[in-house]
């Protein structure tokens, strides 16, 4: 008696028939532009799923790039359904001028809508959140190149005999 052998191990998708079941379903891929023109439409992963919105600026954060949409949300670089993302920036490109910036555009959301969650405000938000990321990895790098440094220092130099 022959059996099916997709029945016999009980794997319908594990036949041996000689056709490439992945080559019937086909992706469409779609070419992006890095980063997006101001007025395109951009694909973005939310809370709940991917949401899209017509990109109204980029605006140069500490650390990465975020995108503001027409309708007040943003979107961090690495949020975009868009393939690669752009790499983070150096973070000894940073400018004093910049982080107070930074700060200044922080403290006047907070005075803008002091009662409100802060996590409602997009652009503080986005501000605070690239700040944060900021300080969290400056300190680490210092404490890398001290930790390097200082290696180097205690251990004495071997002289040749």
């Amino acid at each position: 008696m022959k059996t099916d052998r997709r029945t016999q191990f009980g794997f319908p998708w594990a036949c041996d028939d000689g056709h490439n079941r992945r080559s019937r379903t086909r992706k469409r891929h779609i070419r992006h532009s890095r980063p997006p023109k101001i007025g395109a439409k951009v694909a973005f992963e939310a809370r709940f799923g991917i949401e899209t919105g017509v990109l109204q600026r980029i605006h140069q954060g500490l650390v990465c790039q975020a995108f503001v949409m027409t309708d007040g949300r943003v979107a961090m670089d690495y949020e975009l359904v868009m393939g690669e993302t752009s790499p983070w920036r150096d973070l000894d490109s940073v400018t004093a001028e910049e982080r107070k910036a930074c700060e200044e555009r922080i403290r006047a959301a907070h005075e803008a809508e002091p009662n409100k969650d802060f996590r409602e405000i997009p652009l503080g938000w986005n501000d605070l959140c690239q700040y944060m990321t900021y300080l969290r990895l400056k300190t680490a790098k210092d404490r890398e190149r001290k930790k390097h440094g200082l290696m180097e220092s205690t251990h004495p130099p071997i002289l040749p005999s």
